[in-house]
């Protein structure tokens, strides 16, 4: 967990476009392009800016089933 904490305050700090493939119960896979804003290491959640809708949209890390940067 230690390392992927790393991960994740790197793309915070240079706001970096991420792809992730995010699981929503009952409808099922869903793969969004953003950015992370916050990660909270106590709850398992983060909170990412979605670029197409421009919207801010709160995740429980067990929702997220892959997660890349853009390069």
């Amino acid at each position: 967990m230690a390392n992927l904490l790393e991960f994740f305050q790197d793309w915070i700090r240079d706001n970096r476009l991420l792809v992730m493939e995010i699981i929503f119960e009952g409808i099922g896979r869903k793969t969004i392009k953003g950015r992370m804003i916050k990660f909270n290491q106590y709850e398992n959640s983060t909170l990412i800016y979605i670029d197409d809708t421009k919207t801010v949209e709160h995740f429980m890390i067990n929702q997220i089933d892959e997660i890349t940067p853009v390069e």
